[in-house]
Protein backbone atom coordinates (compact mmCIF):
# COMPACT_ATOMS: atom_id res chain seq x y z
CA UNK A 1 0.00 0.00 0.00
CA UNK A 2 1.27 3.44 -1.33
CA UNK A 3 -0.23 6.59 0.37
CA UNK A 4 0.36 10.40 -0.51
CA UNK A 5 -1.96 13.22 0.49
CA UNK A 6 -5.47 11.54 0.94
CA UNK A 7 -4.85 8.44 -2.03
CA UNK A 8 -3.87 4.98 -1.93
CA UNK A 9 -2.80 2.72 -3.96
CA UNK A 10 -3.85 -1.02 -3.39
CA UNK A 11 -2.07 -3.47 -5.45
CA UNK A 12 -2.91 -6.35 -3.69
CA UNK A 13 -6.86 -4.65 -4.14
CA UNK A 14 -5.63 -3.47 -7.63
CA UNK A 15 -7.39 -0.10 -6.12
CA UNK A 16 -6.67 3.88 -6.15
CA UNK A 17 -8.82 5.34 -3.06
CA UNK A 18 -9.04 8.72 -2.07
CA UNK A 19 -10.35 9.22 1.45
CA UNK A 20 -11.57 5.58 1.76
CA UNK A 21 -13.16 5.91 -1.41
CA UNK A 22 -12.46 4.02 -4.78
CA UNK A 23 -11.67 6.12 -7.55
CA UNK A 24 -12.44 4.35 -10.47
CA UNK A 25 -9.42 3.31 -13.55
CA UNK A 26 -9.41 1.58 -16.34
CA UNK A 27 -6.84 -1.35 -16.01
CA UNK A 28 -3.91 0.38 -18.26
CA UNK A 29 -4.00 3.63 -16.46
CA UNK A 30 -3.86 1.65 -13.10
CA UNK A 31 -1.10 -0.83 -14.33
CA UNK A 32 0.58 2.41 -15.44
CA UNK A 33 -0.36 3.90 -11.69
CA UNK A 34 1.55 1.09 -10.29
CA UNK A 35 4.54 1.00 -12.13
CA UNK A 36 4.79 4.89 -11.76
CA UNK A 37 4.44 4.69 -8.34
CA UNK A 38 6.75 1.68 -7.80
CA UNK A 39 9.60 3.81 -9.67
CA UNK A 40 8.56 7.46 -7.65
CA UNK A 41 11.26 9.50 -8.20
CA UNK A 42 12.88 8.27 -10.98
CA UNK A 43 12.28 9.11 -14.66
CA UNK A 44 10.59 5.42 -16.25
CA UNK A 45 11.35 5.85 -19.92
CA UNK A 46 8.29 5.44 -22.67
CA UNK A 47 10.43 2.45 -24.28
CA UNK A 48 10.12 0.75 -20.50
CA UNK A 49 6.03 2.02 -20.29
CA UNK A 50 5.68 0.21 -23.63
CA UNK A 51 7.15 -2.94 -22.51
CA UNK A 52 5.91 -3.37 -19.01
CA UNK A 53 1.96 -2.11 -19.77
CA UNK A 54 1.37 -3.36 -22.91
CA UNK A 55 4.48 -6.28 -23.75
CA UNK A 56 6.79 -6.68 -26.42
CA UNK A 57 5.27 -7.45 -29.84
CA UNK A 58 2.27 -5.40 -29.52
CA UNK A 59 1.68 -3.03 -32.35
CA UNK A 60 -0.04 0.21 -31.45
CA UNK A 61 0.52 3.74 -31.09
CA UNK A 62 2.97 3.83 -28.09
CA UNK A 63 3.09 8.02 -27.58
CA UNK A 64 -0.93 7.90 -27.59
CA UNK A 65 -1.25 5.07 -25.84
CA UNK A 66 0.88 6.29 -23.28
CA UNK A 67 -0.51 9.96 -23.14
CA UNK A 68 -4.06 8.65 -23.21
CA UNK A 69 -3.40 6.52 -19.78
CA UNK A 70 -1.46 9.58 -18.30
CA UNK A 71 -4.39 11.47 -18.81
CA UNK A 72 -6.67 8.99 -17.23
CA UNK A 73 -4.50 9.18 -14.40
CA UNK A 74 -3.70 12.85 -13.77
CA UNK A 75 -7.92 13.01 -13.67
CA UNK A 76 -8.42 10.65 -11.40
CA UNK A 77 -6.18 12.00 -9.12
CA UNK A 78 -6.90 15.62 -9.88
CA UNK A 79 -3.38 16.51 -11.12
CA UNK A 80 -2.91 19.76 -13.32
CA UNK A 81 -0.61 18.88 -16.24
CA UNK A 82 0.28 22.66 -16.25
CA UNK A 83 1.39 22.18 -12.85
CA UNK A 84 1.88 18.46 -11.48
CA UNK A 85 1.40 17.58 -8.20
CA UNK A 86 2.02 13.80 -9.12
CA UNK A 87 2.97 12.94 -12.31
CA UNK A 88 5.68 14.92 -14.33
CA UNK A 89 6.38 14.04 -17.39
CA UNK A 90 9.50 15.08 -19.86
CA UNK A 91 8.96 15.26 -24.02
CA UNK A 92 10.45 12.37 -26.02
CA UNK A 93 11.53 11.07 -22.50
CA UNK A 94 9.22 9.98 -19.78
Amino acid sequence: MLRFEDFEIDRGARELRRGGQVVHLERIPLDLLFLLAERRGQLVARDEILERIWGKGVFLDGDASINAAIRKIRRALEDDAEAPRFIVTLPARG
